[in-house]
């Protein structure tokens, strides 16, 4: 029996694309081969819960992104007003969340606007557009700052009017932002300060073992205490969601605000307190985040288009693997 996922079209597109066949493979290794007592956790949980929401299918005219936020952060602290409700993501990391929203689908009707630069290795046909922020870079915070990333959607909307629009902030992802963040990194010492390591489903055992530099990691050894890595979150988050506000009433059309992942911040998973995130991992700190849609007028006008683009600033392979490594993606 062939799942219903596997469409003749799907199958046209792999023949002529071949890369789409190996990011299948790899989803479908992400979801079967952990073992032990992570299988055990992850199965009731995902029993439970669901399989994780279908953003690409969600009806929306923009989706907001907000990397690695958590549920009950955003419920405590989301000031606007609309209606919020709890859903489960497909994925525990960016990149899982990637390959399980937007592989072997078109969006020939979406533009994709990103801070983060794993959108960035997505295949060049699935958007109509991809609009890289990354000329907005912050060398002193190692990220693309929230209100820098609002002109770079709005300006992505003045030049496409008529498509649906995809806005993935960077924050509150680590590194964190505002005083309290300057202040613990000073106090510890913290100098380019860079998330713990993203751990593959492939090579789990080697641990979260984290960065020289990370506020999460100083909390991890016990330099910082959990409720102050917690305030640091928490105000990047609430110095962002500020800027979301700006942007929603600047955008036509329904929006929803959501998030990739969630994120560890010392949470006890199983027996251990865990700091940032895992591939693969069915936890209600990294999987559970917000589905916000906020009051709107009449929806935009949609229209489809057959040729699809890549409107980013071009990024030479050194600067990326820089702006990677700052973000915690990459170790080498």
């Amino acid at each position: 029996m062939i799942p219903e996922r596997y469409t003749l079209n799907k199958f046209k597109r792999a023949l002529h694309n071949p890369k789409l066949i190996g990011d299948e493979m790899t989803r479908l290794a992400r979801a079967g081969v952990r073992k032990g007592p992570w299988a055990l956790w992850g199965s009731g949980y995902k029993s439970y819960y669901g399989d994780g929401e279908d953003v690409a299918r969600a009806d929306w005219d923009t989706l907001i992104i907000l990397d690695s936020c958590r549920y009950d952060f955003f419920e405590q602290l989301n000031t606007m007003e609309g209606r919020l409700k709890r859903v489960i993501s497909c994925g525990s990391t960016t990149k899982e969340f990637l390959l399980e929203n937007f592989v072997n689908v078109r969006m020939d009707d979406t533009v994709y606007v990103t801070s983060n630069p794993h959108v960035l290795g997505l295949d060049d046909d699935i958007f109509y557009a991809r609009v890289s922020a990354l000329d907005k870079w912050d060398d002193d915070v190692g990220t693309v700052m929230p209100e820098e990333f609002v002109n770079s959607t709005l300006s992505a909307h003045d030049k496409y009017p008529n498509k649906r629009l995809i806005a993935h902030f960077m924050p509150p992802h680590a590194p964190h932002i505002g005083e309290t963040a300057e202040s613990l990194r000073t106090r510890s010492d913290v100098k380019n300060e860079v998330a713990p390591t993203e751990v593959s489903y492939l090579n789990h055992d080697r641990g979260i073992t984290g960065r020289k530099g990370s506020l999460l990691d100083e909390c991890r050894r016990g330099n910082i205490t959990l409720s102050e890595l917690r305030k640091s979150y928490a105000e990047t988050l609430q110095l962002t969601l500020k800027e979301v506000k700006t942007l929603i009433a600047k955008l036509d059309g329904k929006t929803v605000v959501t998030s990739d992942h969630g994120v560890w911040l010392g949470d006890r998973h199983i027996t251990t307190r865990r700091y940032g995130k895992e591939s693969g991992v069915w936890a209600a700190s990294l999987r559970e985040v917000p589905w916000f849609e906020p009051p709107y007028g009449e929806r935009r006008k949609i229209s489809s288009g057959d040729e699809t683009g890549l409107e980013e600033i071009e990024e030479d392979e050194q600067t990326l693997n820089s702006r990677l490594r700052a973000l915690g993606y990459k170790t080498d």
